[in-house]
C-alpha cells in the first residue's frame, strides 16, 4: 500500500476525535471516506497531512513512518492536500498561486504551462485574482496548485462543496486522467454520495472518530442503501 494509516488518534488539545482509525490507499488507486458532518473526516485529512499532531497512531507513506515528519516535508515527499475551503490565496493571480506551489516544493515554472494544459478553463483567468474567480474555479485552483508538484496521493477535502454539476464532472475527469497517466492516488472525503460512488475504487463509512465499516465497490453504486446507511452512520 502507498499509503496507511494505523490506529490513529487525533484531535485539537486534550479532545480526541479520532479514536484508532485504520485505513489504507493502494497506488494509483481513488478511495474515498464518507460520512456525515462532525464524524471527524477533515480531521483525518489535517492529521495525514501532518497538519495536527497524531496523539496516538502511525501514518505510513511508501513504507515510511511519517507521523512525526512535518506538513511541508510530506508535501516534498509527494503528499498534496487540498484542504476543505480551497484555502487559495485570495488577493495573489492565478498565475501567482500556481507559482506558489512550486516555490514551497523548490520545482521548476515549466511546471506552470504543463498544468494549464489539464486545466485549460484557468488559462484566461492567469492575471485575475484568486478572490475574484467563482467557488467552482477556485477549486480547480485549488486542485492544480496541488498537482503541480506532481505527488504520488492526494488528500482532496470535499470537493464537491458548493460546486455545480458541470465543474464536478471537469473535477472527475481531471482525477482519472492524472490516476491513468501518473499512477496518481487519491484519498477523497465527500458528503456527495453520488459524486464519490461514480470516481472511487472503494470507500470506507466513518462513524464518530472511527472507521464503521469498508463498502466494496458495488455497494457505491447502490445508492438507495447507502444513502440509508451514510444517514445512518453518525446515530
Amino acid at each position: 500500500m502507498l499509503l496507511v494509516v494505523e490506529g490513529l488518534w487525533s484531535g485539537y488539545g486534550e479532545i480526541s476525535v479520532l479514536q484508532g482509525v485504520d485505513l489504507a490507499v493502494g497506488p494509483g488507486e481513488i478511495v474515498a471516506v464518507l460520512g456525515p458532518n462532525g464524524v471527524g473526516k477533515t480531521t483525518l485529512m489535517r492529521t495525514v497531512a501532518g497538519i495536527l499532531k497524531c496523539q496516538r497512531g502511525r501514518v505510513k507513506f511508501e513504507d515510511r513512518d511519517v507521523t512525526r515528519t512535518a506538513a511541508h516535508e510530506r508535501a516534498r515527499l509527494g503528499i498534496g492536500y487540498v484542504p476543505q475551503g480551497r484555502e487559495i490565496f485570495t488577493q495573489l493571480t492565478v498565475l501567482e498561486n500556481l507559482l506558489v506551489g512550486l516555490y514551497a516544493a523548490d520545482m521548476s515554472r515549466d511546471r506552470v504551462d504543463r498544468m494549464l494544459e489539464e486545466f485549460p478553463s484557468l488559462k484566461p483567468k492567469l492575471r485575475d485574482l484568486g478572490g475574484s474567480l467563482s467557488g467552482g474555479q477556485q477549486q480547480l485552483l485549488a486542485l492544480a496548485r496541488a498537482l503541480i508538484i506532481e505527488p504520488r496521493v492526494l488528500l482532496l477535502d470535499e470537493p464537491s462543496e458548493g460546486i455545480q454539476p458541470s465543474l464536478l464532472d471537469e473535477i472527475s475527469e481531471v482525477l482519472r486522467r492524472f490516476k491513468t497517466k501518473s499512477s496518481l492516488s487519491v484519498l477523497l472525503v465527500e458528503q456527495n454520495l453520488d459524486f464519490a460512488g461514480g470516481l472511487a475504487d472503494r470507500a470506507y463509512l466513518m462513524d464518530i472518530g472511527r472507521i464503521k465499516r469498508e463498502l466494496e465497490p458495488r455497494e457505491l453504486l447502490e445508492g438507495d442503501a447507502l444513502h440509508r446507511e451514510f444517514l445512518g452512520a453518525a446515530k
